[in-house]
């Protein structure tokens, strides 16, 4: 079994300098989902899969319109939570993950304070691919 992974186009995670937690993409973004999807153009793919996450949701369409086929959602695909910084400027944003980077290594482990703790994260995906993956008949070998 092949997968191929896409990360979604560009974010707009500050619209109007304000934060919020479940972007859409900017235009430059669009055109990054736009062009990938005409790469894509005349493969074939047994399934597609995708976040809930807005930002992958457009990123997604453009790519289901061009190959003419719909996508799954999975909500164990999508990134690991942050903080819940809507609202905040995007300055704020910035000071506040320049600042969790200073912790020590160790401690990243918890994830950004007031977000999903990386481990946490992984077992998600892990427990996520596995039993999507078993439901197709096939394991991660």
């Amino acid at each position: 079994m092949e997968m191929v992974f896409v990360r979604h186009g560009e974010p707009d995670w500050v619209p109007g300098g304000l934060a919020v937690n479940d972007p859409g993409l900017t235009p430059l973004g669009h055109a990054q989902a736009c062009r990938l999807a005409e790469h894509f153009k005349g493969s074939y793919f047994d399934a597609l899969w995708v976040s809930p996450a807005r930002r992958a949701q457009e990123t997604c369409q453009p790519i289901c319109d061009a190959l003419e086929s719909s996508a799954e959602t999975f909500d164990w695909l999508v990134e690991a939570g942050t903080p819940d910084w809507t609202g905040h400027s995007a300055q704020a944003v910035q000071e506040l993950i320049v600042g969790s980077r200073k912790r020590p290594v160790d401690a990243w482990w918890s994830g950004l304070p007031g977000g999903e703790a990386i481990t946490g994260f992984v077992s998600r995906i892990s427990e996520g691919l596995d039993e999507s993956l078993a439901s197709l008949g096939a394991e991660r070998g």
